[in-house]
């Protein structure tokens, strides 16, 4: 190629790239995040920071403290801020942000120089209220720019002058409200990048509250029911945009549209509480007559729902009655199964439900984040008509009534609504399969649960029934146990943690047996121990069995039994064979002069064999010579 000619390309590249990087801004919606700029005033100098001088306090290129370039470009970093603003920032509002400092420029306390009130500009770690500024057209002379004014402080403009003040070269702030060459800034583009911008917009997202409000929302899509999946694009998007710190509301649009959502868990408990368009929340809960619902935030243990998923849908079951959750009556809209909102027997037309995301329509009067994760709970009837979804009613609505009612319509009028906020609780169908330190390898479990459960695949479940000195257990020889009846489940593997789910069908017991296992749901106190002693599943002893209870009041939602006292401390699982058995399982008497020992050093410490001294056996100090 001809030289000339590549060097008069050279030029243009080079002019092109230099009004692209110095481009001047013109409108303040030009600013963002993203890009570093230049601040100069009109017939001064630049705004910089001077790390050899000062890293407290923000200079000017005035009074003779000239940079090598006043026409910088983005490889001077002092000579370079970002306008930032996070997503609660008042509109028409910045945070100063020094890219060669990477700190906030705040607006310093006021001082008195030659007779004038005046402040000067500081740098901060964290952003303050300090640390905003807004920026008003201005010109002067021909040159148009902006004019910086901090709005923490009303009135207190920038002005680059030719003297000195408050340690800093060439730049006051005060109240005047002239319009010249040094209040009037010309803000140039600088460089499309710049290092800092992720961790200045944390301390901003931190500062307004934004971060405690993407971790609820972390949290919430983790698990909770309606919140977008974490594997989904709006959420990855959202996530990745707030830890660069480019996290626009467009963000928070794309997740509140996300229609692939967290679903029930089978065997996972839940309360229902509705949000209403006047602000109102009302929960679904067992009254001791009906479900029904009451306004409030604190809901009790009777408006806990135990899920089970059948093919594409869902089925609820309230434990304070083992009643199914019923969604259409048969007699209409309003109808709810005469407002008991149960049914006692499982009636698939009736007690299946659709979990979907619930979305807004023409009768909706909230935004989207009002109910974001919220779903619907909607029924469809055999005879293929439109779906009908749960509604509850508020007090003073056209139906002045605590009942759940069901409509085609997903909300009506502020006193209506179908907006269901999901949320899981803990039940004592939550249960741990125990590893026990004997021969067999089998790993036991007690439930005691006041609706019909299924049993989970691997485990068998057994009713006991106590005889003499020895309990005989006999399998139930189905899947299901019946509700209200206390069993000893055991399986041939770890099983982990399991969450019991109900079951469609009532179950039975193997007639003519007699279950001595009881269980509560209640607080109930434990057997007098002057009558009877109390067992429950344990392994505090090494060997997994059922040990006498010392607490006050029994657990909920376990197994246990009484019997006379006799002295017996544990009752240990046997699975040999004796002649005349039925079931091939039985648990052998535990007398206190040969329960399996447990030994502690008097620190506190664990001891698995024992020599000469003092230890802590069973509660007791006992010395081995």
């Amino acid at each position: 190629m001809n030289k000339r000619y590549f060097f008069l390309l050279t030029l243009l590249f080079a002019f092109l790239g230099g009004v692209k990087s110095e481009a001047q801004i013109t409108a303040t919606s030009q600013l963002t995040n993203a890009k570093a700029y230049t601040i100069k005033s009109a017939g001064r100098g630049y705004l910089f920071y001077n790390p050899s001088a000062s890293e407290t306090v923000l200079y000017s290129t005035s009074n003779g403290a000239t940079l090598t370039n006043d026409t910088p470009d983005g490889s001077q970093v002092n000579n370079q801020f970002a306008f930032l603003r996070g997503l609660n920032t008042t509109s028409g509002q910045y945070y100063l942000f020094s890219v060669g400092a990477q700190k906030f420029v705040n607006i310093s306390s006021a001082v008195s120089v030659g007779g004038d009130n005046v402040r000067g500009m500081i740098f901060s770690d964290t952003p303050t209220a300090d640390s905003k500024i807004t920026l008003t057209s201005g010109t002067t002379s021909g040159t148009s720019g902006y004019i910086i004014k901090y709005a923490n402080a009303s009135g207190w403009q920038v002005n680059v002058t030719n003297w000195r003040h408050y340690s800093s070269s060439g730049i006051k702030i005060f109240t005047n409200a002239d319009v010249d060459a040094g209040s009037v800034m010309v803000i140039k583009e600088a460089a499309t990048s710049f290092d800092g911008l992720a961790a200045a917009m944390k301390k901003i997202y931190d500062f307004e509250g934004t971060t405690a409000s993407v971790e609820t929302i972390k949290t919430n899509c983790a698990s909770k029911v309606g919140y977008p999946k974490t594997s989904t694009s709006a959420y990855t998007n959202f996530l990745s945009a707030f830890e660069s710190g480019t996290l626009e509301t467009s963000h928070f649009t794309a997740l509140y549209a996300s229609t692939d959502v967290n679903m029930p868990i089978e065997g996972h408990a839940y309360t229902f509480t509705f949000k209403h368009m006047n602000g109102t929340r009302t929960y679904l809960y067992w009254n001791g007559s009906k479900i029904t619902s009451a306004v409030g935030t604190t809901l009790p243990e009777t408006a806990t729902f135990v899920c089970h998923k059948e093919g594409t849908k869902y089925m609820f079951v309230n434990p304070s009655r083992g009643n199914y959750l019923v969604w259409w009556g048969g007699s209409g809209d309003g109808a709810y199964e005469s407002n008991n909102g149960y049914t006692s027997a499982y009636d698939s037309g009736k007690n299946l439900f659709e979990v979907i995301k619930f979305t807004t329509g023409s009768n909706v009067q909230a935004t989207n984040e009002d109910i974001f994760g919220c779903v619907g709970l909607k029924g469809t009837r055999s005879s293929g008509d439109a779906p009908y979804f749960i509604l509850k009613n508020t007090a003073g609505g056209a139906v002045a009534s605590s009942n759940p009612f069901v409509d085609k319509t997903t909300t009506n009028a502020a006193y209506r609504s179908s907006a269901v906020m999901v949320e899981e609780v803990e039940y004592y169908n939550k249960l741990v399969f125990r590893s026990p330190a004997t021969p067999d390898g089998k790993y036991y479990a007690s439930i005691y649960l006041p609706y019909a459960a299924t049993v989970p695949t691997g485990a068998t479940a057994y009713l006991g029934t106590l005889n003499g000195s020895k309990i005989t257990l006999t399998d139930i020889e189905s899947t299901v146990i019946p509700k209200n009846t206390a069993v000893v489940m055991v399986a041939e593997s770890d099983l982990a943690t399991q969450h019991i789910a109900p079951a469609i069908t009532t179950g039975s017991v193997p007639s003519g047996v007699t279950n001595t296992f009881k269980g509560t749901l209640t607080t109930t106190p434990k057997a007098d121990a002057l009558l009877a002693d109390t067992y429950v599943l344990n392994g505090s002893f090494d060997n997994i069995g059922f040990y006498k209870y010392t607490a006050t009041y029994l657990p909920k939602g376990r197994a246990y039994f009484e019997v006379v006292s006799s002295g017996v401390q544990g009752f240990l699982f046997d699975f040999g064979e004796e002649e005349g058995e039925t079931t091939g399982i039985n648990a052998a008497a535990l007398s206190d002069s040969n329960a399996a020992k447990t030994y502690y050093d008097l620190s506190g410490r664990r001891v698995a064999s024992p020599k000469h001294g003092l230890y802590i056996c069973n509660g007791k100090k006992v010395y081995i010579k």
